[in-house]
């Protein structure tokens, strides 16, 4: 049984903005730095990933044995 799996383009996930985030937070990899970016975090980086598991989730499953097996 052949699966084709269509998502929407990564860059409908994932932005210039995630990984310019990744580099300036390894830059600041700090407390402080972090609290102030956390909007930021959750824009760019939270929300988009969170976006794209619920997507890809389904079609996994199509292509992939259950989790234990």
């Amino acid at each position: 049984m052949k699966v084709i799996m269509t998502l929407k383009s990564p860059s409908s996930y994932f932005s210039f903005d995630l990984f310019k985030f990744l580099k300036d937070v390894s830059k600041n990899n700090n407390r402080p730095w972090f609290a102030k970016n956390r909007e930021r975090y959750e824009k760019v980086l939270l929300q988009p990933c969170l976006r794209f598991v619920r997507e890809a989730s389904p079609r996994l499953k199509l292509v992939g044995p259950e989790p234990g097996c």
